[in-house]
């Protein structure tokens, strides 16, 4: 049987719902791992599901097969766990709660003899083995909890917990005051003795990483409701979503490393797609405009609310008396990037009428605009004028022209350079930056970041990934290592298709 919760709702202060008609089945004999921002009620939950804590309205039940842990919570006893029911719950805490007047080894040893009845000799010998377990040093069995560290302290606490040997263990935040070697180690004794035995585990965590392992239950909260639930981290991280504030909300709640994960996962996806499209889509137009909605889409996981514009650039070569030029073969922009800037006419053919906003000229693209590119091929982006002491007309042009010796990527100073991508921050400053202020085109003034990414394939530029972010935010090393490899699978999309021209 399940942990049924249905329409729960739990209150502090008058009017401020820290749960709200919060409704979902947890199974039982299996792990459910909570995670959301700070804030978002999880804590609370938790407390709730134990009996800890008494709330507004709604109903809890909760049955675990082959125990006795059976007991409904509801208006009216809301913390009325049995006593049967409650000596076989255990519940690890953020805090170190430990009786300051007893000795470690006595700490353990109490509740075994008192609540669970064990003789003293079975008591000792299950503290031994749980203290052995978290590798706790023999000679702090007589100490006192004033004479130990804090992760001492809550290893000790998590040791008396499991000893105890509950059907139902819940765990707030396990990472709290443990380094990452009594992290994994406690985990392992857990996995040990609670989740490979098919126990029921619900625990809070930000390092879903660390349990992905046992492919666990999954619920979302924010802000006090349950907004996603998945089986395992892949199932979460890699739904489609239609709601960009949903992607962000799950990527902030769940810590680095899975984002990592996730990022990663999204680019090997949008990497499979490219490759696809390459073997299967023979029309080179629409293959850009095809590359061009898998990259935009990538872009809007990596960084859901920063609206951007994304353009496709590949280089004529020169014939004779006609020069080279920078021809745009593809254009995506999410809808909420506002075409305002004095040099989006510069898009030439893509840009509908412009209408009047708040003042100011506002442009947006002509209706089914891929299939301007599809139809037409492209179109050359008309230059600055150019200038001598530049040399060149504009920093895509650069790019090209220098076979992307140009393309280096800096995240701080304090961070090595990575070649293959570029970055220009707006507004740009005029010490230093003479090329970046000569060659930007502004095609919004919302626009914050400009990225330039390499298409290479065998040290050669075969086409440059331009991207406009309104967004103050600079891009990870690792978000821009992703991205040259997708611009690496389109420049083999490229090369690949002129040599079938041939």
């Amino acid at each position: 049987m399940p942990i049924t919760i249905t329409s729960l709702s739990k209150e502090f202060q008058a009017s401020k719902k820290v749960l709200e008609n919060v409704t979902t089945i947890l199974p039982s004999n299996d792990i459910t791992v909570i995670i959301g921002q700070n804030g978002s009620g999880k804590s609370t939950l938790l407390n709730c599901i134990g009996g800890l804590l008494t709330f507004e309205s709604g109903k809890i039940e909760v049955e675990i097969v082959s125990t006795p842990v059976k007991y409904n919570l509801e208006y009216g006893n809301q913390i009325h766990v049995p006593k049967n029911s409650r000596i076989k719950i255990g519940h690890i805490f953020q805090q170190k709660v430990l009786w300051n007047h007893l000795s470690v080894i006595a700490n353990i040893i109490h509740p075994l003899t008192k609540v669970h009845k064990l003789p003293k000799q079975a008591a000792v010998e299950r503290a031994e083995k749980y203290l052995n377990l978290l590798e706790i040093k023999k000679e702090l069995f007589k100490k006192y909890p004033s004479q130990l560290s804090g992760g001492e302290q809550r290893k000790i606490a998590i040791a008396r917990t499991l000893s105890m040997e509950p059907d139902l263990l819940l765990i707030d935040e396990l990472e709290a005051n443990l380094d990452q070697s009594s992290l994994k180690l406690t985990m392992e004794v857990i996995k040990g003795n609670y989740i490979d035995r098919s126990k029921t585990v619900l625990i809070i965590s930000h390092s879903i990483d660390l349990l992905e392992q046992f492919t666990p239950n999954i619920i979302v909260l924010h802000q006090g409701k349950i907004i996603e639930s998945a089986k395992g981290t892949r199932e979460l991280l890699i739904k489609e979503y239609e709601d960009v504030a949903k992607i962000k909300i799950i990527k902030d709640s769940v810590d680095p490393s899975s984002t990592r994960w996730f990022l990663a996962n999204q680019s090997l996806e949008a990497a499979i797609q490219l490759s696809e499209l390459n073997l299967t889509e023979k029309d080179t137009n629409k293959l850009f405009t095809e590359m061009s909605k898998e990259i935009s889409k990538l872009i809007s996981r990596f960084e859901p609310e920063a609206e951007h514009l994304l353009l496709i650039a590949t280089k004529t070569k020169a014939s004779g008396t006609i020069p080279s030029e920078v021809k745009i073969r593809c254009a995506e922009k999410t809808e909420g990037f506002i075409l305002d800037g004095i040099e989006v006419p510069k898009l030439n053919g893509l840009i509908s009428s412009a209408s009047i906003q708040d003042g100011q000229t506002v442009y947006d693209f002509i209706k089914n605009h891929w299939e301007f590119f599809q139809n037409g091929g492209g179109f050359n982006l008309i230059k600055k004028s150019p200038d001598e002491t530049l040399g060149h007309s504009s920093l895509i042009d650069e790019m090209f022209d220098t076979n992307g010796e140009k393309l280096n990527y800096q995240y701080t100073n304090r961070h090595a350079k990575i070649k293959g991508a570029y970055n220009i921050s707006i507004p740009i400053p005029t010490e230093g930056h003479y090329t970046e202020r000569m060659s930007y085109y502004e095609f919004s003034k919302k626009t914050k970041n400009v990225y330039l990414i390499g298409c290479t394939i065998n040290k050669e530029v075969q086409g440059i990934i331009s991207i406009d972010i309104c967004s103050e935010k600079k891009w990870s090393d690792f978000i821009i290592q992703q991205l040259i490899l997708i611009g690496n699978m389109v420049a083999i999309a490229i090369k690949n298709h002129e040599q079938e021209k041939k």
